[in-house]
């Protein structure tokens, strides 16, 4: 940006520059993710199972899907060897899904991938700038999942009158 020029910062002007910044980025990580034979969904049960293994019923919790959702998905990071189901070792009613060899090396290279991304679009960025963005981001974020609670809330209580 020219130095004689100023962002407009009104909350309406920095939401659309949110707005027209989120299809970029989804397009951007998309065609990595397709490159690597995955989609943005199994990439995130990459990324929840990297962490520890997870049981189904927690990749439906923290990616917000269905069950079913969460099975097909696995089944196919299981067609490409990327995941594999084991049963609980105190539930064998309780199936967890972990990553295999082949999956913690995509994860690895999956963050790679993404740090070097971030490095390019941010890395010439003020850290107090960075900080200063991640505290309106997290502000967003929190206003977001309030709406989002106060609507489910609101949706709960309509369904029963």
């Amino acid at each position: 940006m020219r130095p004689d020029v100023t962002p407009d910062t009104t909350p309406d002007a920095v939401l659309s520059a949110l707005l027209r910044l989120a299809p970029r980025l989804d397009r951007l990580t998309a065609e990595g993710l397709r490159r690597r034979g995955l989609t943005d969904a199994r990439a995130r049960v990459v990324l929840a199972v990297g962490e520890r293994p997870a049981t189904m019923t927690e990749l439906s919790r923290q990616l917000e899907v269905t069950p079913r959702a969460v099975t097909a998905l696995v089944d196919g990071l299981e067609e490409l060897g990327l995941a594999r189901r084991n049963a609980h070792p105190s539930d064998r009613r309780v199936t967890v899904v972990e990553l295999t060899a082949t999956g913690a090396r995509l994860r690895r290279d999956m963050h790679e991938a993404w740090r070097k991304l971030a490095a390019g679009l941010l890395g010439s960025v003020a850290p107090s700038d960075l900080t200063a963005a991640a505290r309106v981001l997290d502000h967003v974020r929190e206003e977001l999942d309030a709406r989002a609670m106060l609507a489910t809330k609101e949706s709960e209580e309509a369904g029963t009158e």
